[in-house]
């Protein structure tokens, strides 16, 4: 599990790095199609040098400890890190660096040169008994021959106070070689803040890392400020040329609605129920002029996805109550000055109350009250014998409604809970995104925007719908199939979507098939999601691209004859 977890972390921070110096890029192509120098100069270089010093070394660090043999990697004297050949020595020793041969915890038994390595100090063997190894690695060092040893039973060698040239130098028995862990990049991320320019050897992946640590820290240091302040102040001082410039007489007018053809201000109703979720909406984005408002879903969306994550009888009671009690007193509380921590429950106290009522209705569905199962327990046999701690439940009909209580007393509840929990998360997520797309085609539709619905929402519904609809549709049919009667074990949703995406057209093993011609059918759907990832990224910006060029060309003519018919 940490293996997996480990690579899962540093792929994740592989993945994030390259999606953020793509749209740092992104920003180097629109600085100069615009000419915009400032965001050049003071936006995108010292985004990228920030971005690059600190988390670009990191991936830097990743791929080099990936790639890296750490069975021929050695630390020799705590001064350097050397590299060691897996090959075994011959009996003259005249192919160093080498190893010795494998499996002898005996070192004077070695053929060939056993007791020249014999007479070395103890310490230089890293075969401990019992614990016999591939190999100990043995170079030679300034006229000195030196073995590796074991920093497990000689802690002492990774004290370069102790193990160093210096002392190796002096004589044999201050020499140390010992292989090099791999190591921790969480350890080396944080001593590169707190240890500035101070890497030990051992855990160095490159010669002079501590170094160029120094260097990126005072780069990044150096980007913060041309990052925050340059372009704001220069902005802020155009703004203040422009403001002091007299009015130029426009002599033009602009006609029509909002002037200028600008988009017209959004004026939404609310009252004292849904202006609390309206506001929920507006942090988000507020809906253009004429366009379908989301905040009118609002009271049943959230409430409800509230109420999913905070599904307990007990505690959303409690929440329904304050909420109900601000309600009721709204007349005699409208007029007053309330503290800092109840003014905000009284401006949204419709909202507390639909969140309390639906975290009540889950946590029916849950079966939980202040986290333990609600049902009534004479549904359930409970037989308990004298002296003994244990109680034996013996279920004897089934619950009328929500999750069976004997799941609060098996030893797989957590498992159970989350897998269910999980998978009902993903449903109503694909629910939601499903409803959020069918608003965007409703405004699509109604403002005859056909371009957005061609190029981007039907390929948003249909990338959607091949991954997560598919995964939505395969949890309901595991639902819904009786595996026991069966006499098959259920197969795990999460190894069918891994197999899918990563070998797609292949045959589903047998105790993994859910019905016939699986293999096809999600050949079809990986095929539909990657035709829709460039559907969605490029046709439009091309289209529009086009279009801009388009107008370019026809405004430049219109210059030109207005310029032929003056002169």
């Amino acid at each position: 599990l940490n293996s997996v977890n480990s690579f899962k972390m540093k792929f994740a921070i592989v993945c994030g790095v390259a999606q953020m110096v793509a749209g740092i890029c992104c920003i180097l192509m629109n600085s100069l199609h615009f000419k915009d120098s400032l965001t050049l100069y003071f936006v995108w270089i010292p985004e990228m040098v920030f971005m690059n010093a600190i988390f670009g070394y990191l991936v830097s660090l990743i791929l080099m400890k990936w790639t890296t043999n750490w069975d021929s990697t050695y630390v020799l004297n705590n001064a350097e890190v050397v590299s060691i050949p897996q090959r075994y020595c011959n009996d003259e020793l005249s192919n160093l660096p080498c190893w010795t041969p494998p499996y002898m915890e005996n070192r004077a038994a070695v053929p060939g040169y056993g007791d020249i390595i014999g007479k070395l100090p103890e310490a230089m063997w890293c075969m401990a008994p019992g614990a016999a190894t591939a190999g100990c690695a043995v170079l030679r060092w300034k006229d000195k021959l030196i073995v590796e040893g074991n920093t497990y039973l000689n802690k002492a060698m990774l004290d370069p106070k102790v193990f160093n040239a210096e002392t190796c130098q002096a004589g044999i028995a201050g020499c140390s070689l010992y292989k090099q862990s791999p190591p921790s990049l969480l350890d080396t991320l944080i001593k590169m803040f707190m240890e500035i320019g101070s890497v030990p050897v051992a855990s160095q992946l490159v010669p002079g890392q501590g170094s160029l640590q120094a260097f990126l820290i005072l780069m990044a240091v150096i980007a913060v400020p041309t990052l925050l302040l340059p372009k704001p102040l220069l902005l802020k001082r155009r703004h203040e040329q422009k403001a002091h410039r007299p009015l130029a007489d426009d002599h033009g007018g602009h006609g029509g609605h909002g002037g200028g053809g600008r988009q017209p201000p959004t004026y939404l109703k609310t009252n004292k129920i849904t202006v609390g979720f309206q506001g929920l909406n507006d942090a988000y984005g507020i809906p253009s002029y004429r366009e379908l408002n989301p905040g009118v879903f609002y009271p049943v969306t959230y409430s409800f996805l509230f109420g999913i994550m905070f599904g307990d009888m007990g505690h959303g009671l409690l929440l329904f109550l304050s909420a109900l009690a601000l309600v009721i007193a709204e007349k005699a509380l409208a007029g007053q000055r309330l503290n800092e921590l109840l003014q905000p429950a009284f401006d949204g106290r419709y909202l507390l109350l639909l969140m309390g009522t639906f975290s009540v209705y889950c946590g029916l569905i849950y079966n939980e009250c202040f986290g333990r199962a609600l049902l009534p327990w004479s549904l359930y046999g409970i037989a308990c014998q004298e002296g003994e701690r244990t109680c034996e439940v013996t279920p004897i009909a089934p619950p009328p409604v929500g999750v069976d209580p004997i799941w609060s007393i098996s030893e797989n509840k957590l498992g159970y809970v989350n897998s269910l929990k999980m998978k009902l998360s993903i449903l109503l997520g694909v629910v939601h995104m499903t409803f959020g797309l069918a608003c965007k085609t409703a405004n699509c539709v109604h403002f005859r925007r056909w371009e957005d619905l061609l190029l981007e929402n039907i390929p948003e519904f249909l990338f959607l719908w091949s991954i997560f609809g598919y995964l939505s549709i395969l949890i309901v049919y595991k639902w819904c199939t009786d595996w026991v009667g069966l006499g098959l074990r259920a197969p795990s949703l999460l190894d069918t979507l891994l197999h899918m995406l990563l070998s797609p057209g292949a045959e589903v093993p047998e105790e993994s098939r859910l019905y016939a011609g699986q293999a096809q059918v999600q050949l079809v759907l990986v095929v539909v999601a990657l035709v829709c990832v460039p559907w969605m990224l490029l046709s439009k910006p091309l289209l529009l691209m086009h279009r801009h060029q388009v107008e370019c060309v026809c405004a430049r003519a219109c210059v030109c004859v207005d310029a032929a018919v003056q002169a």
